[in-house]
């Protein structure tokens, strides 16, 4: 009997028929939902099935990466695959580390030369802080990387209607929130993080809500620097293009 396990244990245990535990696939705890990519931990494990060659096949319920991975009857990882996704899944490059490639949250690494990828990390997770909700990219919205005076940011769109955005900052290989926001209803939240020195050191804290009830005003003013950057699609008062976006910010 096999089981797959999720919470606190992400594996999958194999058990007699008295019941006993003789095996266990996967790296105890799993890997985290964010971070560094592990190939020995699961995430949330879900779909199992032994095939003729007596080896575990397990689908994880995660999107990010979706990720197969098959073991061994002595509980070594034997093989993974990943994918795919879903239709008209937006993918986007590091400007400045082409090697570096995006796709649903997650960093791919490629190897020009021997013609490889593989998943390096999950860097973002739709989660909530400090009353905040914090938007991981949409699938087919994506996102964009933008690198301004030794400083790289990402600018993500939380749904295909573009209407939720969030700005993110790489810094220590950790991408940090700046700015959260949206129009959805009339209450509008912006979180502004800002920064001690070019390193990005949060500083300060500061949520701000205001009310509007016409897309692309957010009716509030942070430091000089409007909020209607988190507007609607226009080229100026939207996030689109990215780059002036990140200009705006830094130089209000």
């Amino acid at each position: 009997l096999y089981v797959s396990l999720q919470g606190k244990t992400m594996q999958v245990w194999k058990l007699n028929s008295g019941g006993k535990v003789v095996q266990k696939f996967g790296k105890a705890g799993g890997r985290p939902a964010l971070g560094k990519f592990d190939p020995a931990g699961m995430l949330k494990p879900y779909a199992i099935a032994v095939d003729k060659n007596n080896r575990l096949w397990v689908c994880e319920d995660d999107k990010s990466p979706k990720r197969y991975s098959v073991w061994n009857s002595d509980g070594k990882l034997y093989k993974e695959f990943f994918g795919s996704h879903p239709y008209s899944t937006a993918g986007y490059f590091d400007p400045k580390d082409p090697e570096k490639f995006y796709v649903y949250n997650v960093r791919y690494v490629i190897d020009y030369d021997k013609g490889t990828w593989y998943p390096d990390a999950t860097i973002l997770r739709t989660r909530t802080e400090e009353g905040v909700k914090l938007l991981a990219s949409d699938y087919h919205a994506g996102g964009t990387v933008v690198v301004r005076d030794g400083r790289k940011f990402m600018l993500v769109n939380g749904e295909m209607s573009f209407k939720s955005r969030a700005l993110y900052e790489e810094v220590g290989g950790v991408w940090v929130p700046r700015i959260a926001g949206g129009d959805r209803g009339v209450a509008r939240q912006l979180h502004v993080r800002q920064a001690d020195d070019m390193a990005g050191a949060a500083r300060d804290d500061r949520l701000v809500a205001g009310a509007a009830h016409h897309r692309g005003d957010l009716g509030a003013r942070i430091g000089g620097a409007s909020p209607a950057l988190l507007g609607d699609r226009r080229p100026v008062g939207g996030l689109r293009p990215a780059a002036p976006v990140v200009d705006a910010i830094l130089d209000p």
